[in-house]
């Protein structure tokens, strides 16, 4: 807080040098803040190109979806349309081909699933994303500069002696 590192010491402060050490602290964070924007603007261009592919992601996944759809709505079709068709003899040793195909349908239901599921987590992901990008934004773009302008104000103002500061409120 740079009204803190602003205030006039006491003496016991300066005593023990609580007031110097709460200034160098002030300093120590703005400069830390100022080594750490930059690390973090790289970090939201990254998220923004992270973004970007999952839209591209979604994209191939609603595809995919659509793909399944279409295979497990054909086979289903085939199915109905022939009744008898793939059908093992009676006391067969092993799975006849239109039990296989039913299989088949129901793992391509799974995967449908499964698919719908990642897309839901993929717009969960990407909104999280979104909304930290803004917050980045927010801070970097607004807050910073709002804090370091009280803090220019208020190391300004402590040099002026009151009747100053009086008469510029």
């Amino acid at each position: 807080d740079p009204r803190v590192a602003a205030r006039k010491p006491t003496r016991l402060e300066k005593l023990t040098g609580a007031n110097t050490e709460r200034v160098v602290l002030y300093h120590v964070a703005r400069s830390t803040l100022d080594t750490e924007i930059e690390p973090a603007r790289i970090r939201a261009v990254a998220a923004r190109t992270a973004i970007r592919q999952m839209d591209a992601s979604v994209s191939v996944i609603e595809d995919e979806i659509c793909q399944l759809d279409q295979s497990i709505d054909a086979a289903k079709a085939y199915l109905r349309a022939h009744p008898n068709a793939g059908r093992s003899e009676v006391g067969a040793l092993h799975d006849s081909p239109r039990e296989r195909l039913e299989r088949r349908i129901t793992n391509l239901g799974v995967l449908r699933l499964s698919h719908v599921q990642v897309k839901a987590q993929m717009a969960l992901a990407k909104g999280n994303a979104v909304d930290l990008l803004d917050r980045f934004a927010e801070s970097v773009d607004v807050l910073v500069p709002l804090w370091r302008q009280n803090a220019i104000g208020i190391a300004n103002g402590r040099d002026l002696d009151p009747e100053q500061i009086a008469s510029a409120t």
